[in-house]
């Protein structure tokens, strides 16, 4: 399901998802990660507990499947990085879905680690599991 949300960050960063496609077993966003800071950024910098998830309905939380090549998701200064991030697990039908970048991150615009949150719209997210279901 394409969607164009954005969200924005003091140090430069933002990240745009352009499709959400939930079925069975996982959540796969696409998105499009810049890093307009002067120094790279981790958007999943889990040697600090800065992990990457999805929270459904805020009780649940799925986990980032991290790229092999690149686990904490560094992008390097004044760079954009855009794929899709995959989510293992089976989401509650209708839960609100809340993507977190370093859930313990800094808000402070000279942050290397980020944290931005992005609520899904549920439309998107309801209409995306029902495409799910039909493909499974």
């Amino acid at each position: 399901m394409p969607v164009d949300i954005i969200e924005r960050h003091a140090n430069g960063a933002s990240v745009q998802v352009t499709s959400i496609d939930v079925s069975d077993t996982e959540v796969r966003l696409g998105v499009r990660m810049v890093n307009g800071h002067t120094r790279q950024i981790d958007l999943n910098n889990q040697a600090t507990l800065k992990r990457t998830f999805v929270s459904a309905g805020g009780d649940v939380q799925f986990g980032l499947v991290a790229p092999t090549g690149n686990q904490q998701l560094t992008i390097p200064p004044q760079s954009t990085m855009e794929g899709t991030l995959v989510f293992m697990g089976a989401i509650p039908s209708g839960a609100p879905l809340v993507l977190v970048f370093n859930e313990n991150g800094s808000s402070s615009a000279s942050s290397g680690n980020p944290l931005i949150r992005i609520e899904l719209p549920a439309d998107a997210v309801a209409a995306s599991q029902g495409d799910g279901a039909k493909k499974n």
